[in-house]
């Protein structure tokens, strides 16, 4: 792919719709702002938007921990105070704008001293500084938008009806990240080419657009725009020694809403056991933004080793800047240039009001040519002097008009050239995004190896990221690479140790491990996070399930019901502890509710077939087995479950070819449960053989397994190979004792087992 764009615009886009967008979709292109442009020692901008949109998506404690440090929000206050004699100075202040954050997150929190005691600090030692704020435009989008949730858990209406929303929403607004991830999550992804495309004409603009003016080229000495109407504009009424700080003192850019918004630009469980189943052109309305002058290090290479944190160093106290000295600028020179590296906004403030500052002193930029005195029209004896006069005067001005023409040339040029570059930014935007898209598209097809390999294509950067960790955790969980999948998660929750994104998935991949000492900790750490979040009681409920603790274990699975009863996992949890207990009827009616919550939980699906298969009922088994299967058809699992059904129902070929796909997919240890069973199939098919092919790296591995090597042993009966019969049978005695009766049995009918 094409190497990422320098430049403030990249900045300015991202920026724009962290902060104009519905949260979920914020979010997304929030985690890209602070993954290209990470926070330094004077410039917090996208740990700022980030931390905004947490706070708006009701993620306090994330929120809260992103800024925290930057802040100096556990700093002793006793420190503030200098000690000259010791050779100790005060310590510098932290960041406004992280402080006011700080603040925010603690009213929510209600915890009013503390918030109090930042915020006072702050404003003491910090130099204030105005912040974004996140506020979501109401478009033609939005409102599609929220009709396809509204129609999706509503259950009068049509099954095509929210696909129409979902649609509807990402035509008006190819931005809109929700509109694209609702479509997955109802099993209705759009094919893999249909990704977020570019739109028919790159300069049709819909109806819904966030309407911004685009910007004024005029030859006059300043822009036809008044001061409010420019963005991080001041008038001279408005500065002060602080907001007249330098460029270096500043963190952030004004509120986006307080100019005029960027127009949209137009874009497009496992069965474990040997026997059983277990719009136009790009913005060129972009203003500079905060980004270190210096070079950001590359970001490190995924899960090889870990992000390291970042110590905020409050800004140089500055004094006010002086103004430059009165010059004439020539028409059309007022115009700033788009430097190559993006700046804070309170920067171009200042330098605006420099320019206008000194235009002032120089009358506006006007030809300063004396008055003409009438009394020397009647001077006969300087009619030379005054025709050189007038030839001067019209020369002036011929020069003035090629001046003028030259600077409105000038203007044109850097437009295009602005347009140019804003278009390209998008264009490389809108190709990261249609590859997140189609990450998220294969995940919802649980087609786990290819959303891997799209990953893979994505910038290390936002490989980095905590979205892109999401999404590569989801897909080793739902391959039932559990290892792979915990080592992800371990990365996720340093990055985010407040998160509660996919925490009750986490959970249920250490339950699938054993693991009761992680579990334990990851409840107490949700529980500390929200007490009335379902993710919390799941974790809690996994950790008394894997101690066998099944009643108590139902109790706490039914609370989170309670908490979220849209949460389909929690039902289906609740299904399987009711089958532990054997409550067999219950089990069937959580099972049946996940279904009906959502007909894509795969696990309530496999848990019906569970239920079906251990009552011997062998057709209803595979039709549930095969129906999760066919959900996620990348589970090894589910494959190994459906044929093994199969073959209690006596098609054996369909079994073996279940069990061929299962093979393919399984990995390390788990292949060999998989392995035992097709050679199962294969002896019972008369290919003893292939059978034994399969059967001798198995009973190799499986050290511990006796049913492995006394049904070796059968084939080896089978094959006239009576000297590895005994050797086989002989280890299977010497694992289980109770085996000793089915060796005789075996050894008396000739390689098969007498009934």
């Amino acid at each position: 792919m094409a190497p990422r764009p320098s430049g403030p615009h990249l900045a300015q886009r991202l920026r724009t719709l962290a902060l104009t967008q519905p949260p979920a979709s914020a979010l997304f292109y929030a985690y890209q702002y602070r993954a290209y442009f990470p926070p330094t020692e004077l410039e917090h901008d996208s740990v700022h938007v980030l931390a905004l949109v947490q706070l708006a998506s009701g993620n306090t404690y994330p929120a809260l921990d992103l800024v925290r440090e930057f802040a100096d929000a556990d700093a002793d206050p006793s420190h503030d105070i200098p000690d000259y004699e010791n050779g100790i100075p005060a310590r510098r202040p932290g960041c406004y704008g992280c402080a006011v954050i700080v603040a925010k997150c603690c009213a929510k929190l209600g915890r009013y001293t503390e918030g109090e005691a930042v915020l006072d600090r702050a404003i003491r030692r910090s130099v204030p500084l105005t912040l974004p704020s996140h506020n979501t435009i109401e478009t033609a989008a939005t409102a599609s938008l929220l009709a396809a949730q509204l129609s999706h858990k509503s259950k009068a209406s049509t099954p095509g009806t929210p696909i129409e929303y979902y649609t509807r929403a990402l035509t008006d607004d190819p931005w809109l990240w929700e509109a694209f991830t609702g479509l997955c999550d109802i099993g209705a992804a759009p094919p893999a080419d249909a990704v977020f495309t570019d739109p028919p004409s790159m300069m049709r603009t819909s109806s819904s657009q966030r309407a911004s003016r685009q910007p004024t080229l005029s030859p006059g000495p300043m822009p036809r725009s008044s001061a409010s109407e420019v963005p991080n504009f001041l008038s001279r009424r408005q500065l002060s020694p602080i907001m007249g700080a330098p460029a270096s003192a500043s963190l952030f850019t004004p509120d986006a809403g307080a100019g005029a918004v960027p127009s949209r630009v137009h874009m497009m469980g496992s069965m474990a056991g040997w026997d059983s189943p277990g719009s136009a052109m790009g913005d060129t309305t972009f203003s500079a933004m905060g980004e270190p002058t210096n070079g950001r290090a590359r970001m490190p290479t995924l899960i090889q080793q870990f992000i390291p944190g970042l110590r905020s160093t409050p800004a140089m106290e500055q004094g006010p800047a002086k103004a430059p000295p009165a010059m004439k600028r020539p028409r059309g020179g007022h115009n700033l240039k788009m430097s190559d590296t993006p700046v804070g906004g309170m920067a171009i403030e200042s330098r605006l009001n420099r320019d206008l500052r000194s235009m002032e002193i120089n009358g506006g930029d006007k030809m300063l040519d004396p008055p003409v005195r009438r009394s020397s029209r009647l001077n006969t004896g300087k009619t030379t002097t005054s025709r050189v006069t007038t030839r001067e005067k019209r020369s002036t001005r011929s020069q003035s008009v090629a001046s003028s023409g030259s600077g409105h040339e000038a203007n044109q040029n850097q437009g295009t050239l602005e347009a140019q570059t804003a278009a390209a930014v998008d264009e490389w935007l809108r190709d990261i995004v249609r590859r997140c898209g189609r990450v998220y598209r294969a995940l919802s097809l649980y087609q786990c190896r290819e959303a891997l390999a799209e990953i893979d294509a994505l910038p290390r950067e936002l490989q980095a990221s905590p979205f892109v960790l999401r999404l590569m955790a989801k897909s080793f969980y739902f391959m039932s690479e559990y290892k792979k999948g915990a080592r992800v998660f371990q990365r996720l929750l340093e990055l985010e140790p407040y998160t509660l994104a996919q925490m009750d998935m986490y959970s249920t991949l250490l339950w699938h491990m054993n693991d009761a000492t992680a579990l334990s900790d990851l409840s107490q750490r949700l529980m500390s996070v929200d007490r009335e979040s379902a993710e919390a009681w799941i974790a809690s409920g996994n950790t008394l399930s894997v101690l066998k603790q099944h009643e108590e274990a139902a109790r706490l699975f039914r609370r989170a019901t309670q908490v979220d009863p849209g949460r389909a996992t929690a039902w289906t949890l609740c299904g399987h502890e009711a089958w532990m207990t054997e409550e067999t009827d219950r089990a069937i009616a959580f099972y049946r509710t996940a279904i009906r919550t959502d007909a894509r939980e795969q696990a309530a699906w496999y848990g019906l077939g569970h239920v079906y298969f251990r009552q011997g009922k062998w057709r209803h088994a595979e039709h549930h087995f095969r129906r999760a299967s066919e959900i996620n058809p990348s589970s090894a699992p589910l494959l190994c479950a459906l044929g093994e059904a199969l073959e209690r129902g006596g098609d054996l070929v369909g079994a073996l070819a279940e069990f061929d796909r299962a093979v393919a997919l399984e990995h390390d240890v788990d292949r060999l449960v998989t392995r035992y069973k097709r050679a199962r199939v294969l002896i019972a098919l008369g290919r003893v053989q292939e059978g034994i092919t399969e059967l001798e790296p198995v009973a190799r591995s499986a050290t511990d397994e006796p049913d492995v090597h006394l049904l070796l042993g059968k084939c080896y009966l089978k094959m006239r190979r009576n000297a590895d019969a005994v050797v086989a049978f002989t280890t299977a005695r010497e694992m289980d004792p109770k085996l000793e009766g089915a060796v005789r049995s075996v050894l008396r009918g000739g390689g098969v087992e007498e009934q």
